[in-house]
């Protein structure tokens, strides 16, 4: 392998180093964010499972699947 060659690999590798960066750096923000803002949802339906409790008698809304606390696993308890 010539220099000429080996510069061409270096560069393709570098350019992938950074694109393969550039991804991870793009997932990780995904992750905080979408932690940052489930937190919050998450924390307002354990608020408001008590009011559901006492207002929602009867119309066939689970809140307690609802706030993930019946073993099962839900995408918002899941997510935080």
């Amino acid at each position: 392998m010539d220099r000429t060659q080996f510069s061409d690999k270096a560069s393709q590798a570098k350019t992938k180093l950074k694109d393969v960066g550039e991804n991870l750096s793009a997932v990780l923000k995904d992750i905080s964010f979408n932690r940052i803002n489930l937190e919050p949802a998450r924390q307002t339906l354990e608020r408001l499972k008590p009011w559901f409790s006492m207002h929602d008698r009867g119309s066939g809304f689970d809140v307690s699947a609802a706030a993930g606390n019946q073993g099962e696993s839900n995408w918002l308890t899941q997510a935080v």
